[in-house]
């Protein structure tokens, strides 16, 4: 073979060899096309179903928001170009009260810290609204990398069906105890009640034989007023802890305070707090249960006698309780066209401490069941829950304001009775 033949097979090879270079580039551009085809229609199917999805998603990637869906800018009025100009940070979202929670979060994800992938805090809607919201998040793989996934469900109906049953729960726990103290008050009453009638009695009899100047005299006249007293106390708690048919009359507030004050008059006396009552005797009635008022009354009071304890362990002239009252008129809760459509007249009812107040972080959850400020074995959190919804289901409500350190005032504010008939009084 001369050098001609071999020049000519050489080249044949190396255009056979160029040939497999060129299919196989051919076929591999084919295979990359193919997947960045799938790639591309998967990206598209993803973004279609989170679009779709009834709950908030956001997508990073690369510190860029690629998706942000229809549910988040309509839950939050965010698009994905308001949440990538510089101006946006997560936390624009998040209430005030949650933000401590989310950034310490971050923080410790950033540390490597191993958290779980869920948790429960209070957001911003677009208008400004708090609402509760449960975030998980996810790393799925995304364009040859980790991005980062949220999805956002809104739980405040949820949160307000759990703080419903909490609350029913609370009430029924409420009238198991009362129901209880009911039945132990009546047992007391029957053992007590029988010597203290003796004692009354036979005071009585010596009192009769006994000239006003003997110094006997006064000791038995003690003895009587005692005795009464004693028996007072006995009615009084089996009032308070008598089952509650919650049969709705016209009630009296000056009435009510003076049952509560016969059940707590002498403790405040105790621990020297001063007391200011204005309830004047001629306010319109109420359309309620007394025996339901009493137990907000009370639970109110208690809590002011707390306050000025622990804030005045002994006597001090701004040791004292305000109690007022007064009639105003209110345009809520909203009236029925039946009713004219005019502002309702309502009762005004304050109770004021001059004691340790309370933090502003602290009021929004005051109605909240098992929530308390107080120290461990001082309350179970159920008094102000349980006040709040006796309140509503009298179509009031209770507002309270407070300056820590300084006073706490609570003011139940309930619609007055369209009959002002006592209820002794009807045919």
């Amino acid at each position: 073979m001369d050098d001609t033949e071999k020049t000519e097979q050489q080249l044949l090879a190396e255009i056979q060899r160029l040939r497999q270079q060129v299919a196989q580039l051919q076929a591999a551009e084919i295979e990359r096309k193919l997947a960045e085809t799938t790639l591309r229609e998967s990206e598209e199917k993803y973004r279609t179903l989170i679009e779709q999805s009834d709950e908030a998603i956001f997508l990073i990637f690369g510190n860029h928001f690629e998706i942000v869906n229809r549910k988040f800018e309509e839950l939050f009025g965010v698009t994905e170009a308001t949440a990538n100009s510089p101006d946006f940070v997560f936390t624009n979202i998040v209430a005030p009260k949650s933000r401590r929670l989310v950034l310490e979060r971050a923080r410790k994800e950033s540390e490597g810290e191993k958290l779980s992938p869920r948790y429960e805090f209070t957001a911003l809607d677009k208008a400004g609204r708090e609402i509760e919201v449960e975030l998980s998040v996810s790393y799925p793989a995304y364009r040859g990398g980790l991005a980062t996934q949220g999805v956002l469900r809104d739980i405040t109906e949820r949160k307000k069906a759990e703080a419903e049953r909490a609350m029913l729960q609370a009430q029924m726990f409420q009238s198991a105890k009362l129901a209880s103290v009911g039945e132990l008050a009546a047992g007391v009453a029957h053992e007590i009640n029988n010597p203290i009638f003796v004692i009354r009695e036979y005071a009585d009899l010596m009192l009769e034989d006994t000239p006003s100047t003997h110094p006997s005299h006064g000791m038995l006249q003690t003895i009587i007023n005692q005795s009464d007293r004693i028996a007072a106390i006995v009615r009084n708690l089996l009032t308070f802890a008598r089952p509650d048919d919650t049969r709705f009359t016209s009630v009296q507030l000056e009435h009510v305070w003076q049952l509560v004050h016969n059940l707590i008059g002498q403790s405040l006396l105790k621990h020297n707090i001063q007391l200011q009552v204005d309830i004047p005797a001629n306010l319109p009635f109420i359309k309620g249960s007394s025996q339901q008022l009493q137990q907000v009354l009370l639970n109110l009071v208690l809590n002011a006698k707390d306050a000025l304890n622990e804030k005045y362990p002994e006597s001090n002239p701004n040791k004292r309780i305000t109690i007022s009252a007064r009639v105003s008129q209110d345009s809520w809760p909203v009236v029925s066209a039946s009713d004219g459509g005019l502002p309702r007249q309502v009762v005004h009812l304050t109770v004021r401490d001059e004691g340790t107040g309370i933090a502003p972080d602290y009021l929004e959850q005051l109605f909240t069941p098992f929530f308390t400020t107080k120290r461990p074995n001082r309350g179970t959190g159920l008094g102000l829950s349980i006040s709040h919804k006796i309140i509503e289901n009298h179509q009031g409500r209770i507002e309270v304001t407070s300056e820590p350190g300084v006073f706490t005032e609570f003011v139940v504010i309930l619609p007055v009775s369209s009959d002002q008939t006592p209820e002794g009084d009807r045919a």
